[in-house]
This record gives C-alpha cells, structure tokens and sequence, in this order.
C-alpha cells in the first residue's frame, strides 16, 4: 500500500520475522551493506554510528555515482528508527526524513515507512519507486537469514 500525503511516502509491508531480527537488519551496518548491495545496487561502503545523534553515510553505484548519508534522530529497538537522507541527486542536496515504525504479530514484523519532506514531484516519484524495491530487498535479505 502507498499513499501520497503531500510529500510524503507511506509503505506498509509484513516481513515473516520477529520484530528484533528486522530491526537488526535496519540498524547493523554490516547488515546494511549486505541487503543493499546487489546486482542493481552495488554498495562500495556503509558507516553507521547508531545512536541518536551518530551520523551514517553509504556510497554506492545504481550504476552511477550515488551518495546518501543523514544523521539518527530516532532510535528505540525495536520498534522505532528515524534518520535526516541526503543524496547527491537532483542537484542541490535536500534533507527528508525517513522512519521506520515496526511492530510484531504472531512473529511477523508489521513495518511501516514513512519518508518525508521532499521539495518537488520529481524527487518524491524516484523515491516512490526506489523505496518500493528496497523494502523488497530487506525482506528477502530478513526471510533468508531467518530461514
């Protein structure tokens, strides 16, 4: 399910897994880099310093250039994570909000994405798409390593 309020993205996927080992996958850099990176995505470094505050950055390849990076605002395991995005796209860089709110039913992960804050249609579209894919790539990552 998506929805657009303004400029915000609203996703809802279940993930079959508990909610702690979701969580790990969102906030484990080595985690990080390893569900990210794949053929269509090419992950060349993920730092992450998880805590409030703590700054994370990830270079990668879509197959250009691509540079993302934010700082944690929100960390409560393992329900709730909330970080600033920043990307080298669209020329100017523009701060947005990702969060994640996640929840537990019958040991599946109800997760919930919220990305906010974009500045054009453009840039909301792109990220529509992209989010779409990349919640997809987290629950294959989750359901392999909990199989």
């Amino acid at each position: 399910m998506t929805t657009m309020t303004d400029t915000t993205i609203e996703k809802e996927i279940t993930i079959d897994a508990p909610v702690e080992r979701v969580f790990a996958a969102l906030t484990d850099p080595a985690q990080l880099a390893q569900w990210w990176d794949n053929d269509a995505h090419k992950v060349q470094s993920f730092e992450a310093d998880v805590r409030v505050g703590g700054a994370w950055h990830m270079i990668s390849s879509v197959p250009e250039d691509h540079r993302v990076h934010g700082v944690y605002r929100v960390i409560e395991p393992p329900t709730a994570l909330e970080f600033t995005w920043i990307h080298n796209r669209f020329g100017e860089p523009k701060e947005t909000v990702v969060r994640f709110d996640l929840t537990e039913r019958s040991g599946k992960t109800h997760l919930r994405l919220t990305h906010s804050g974009f500045p054009n249609q453009e840039m909301y579209e792109d990220h529509n798409e992209g989010w779409t894919i990349v919640l997809g790539w987290l629950d294959r990552y989750v359901q392999a390593e909990s199989a």
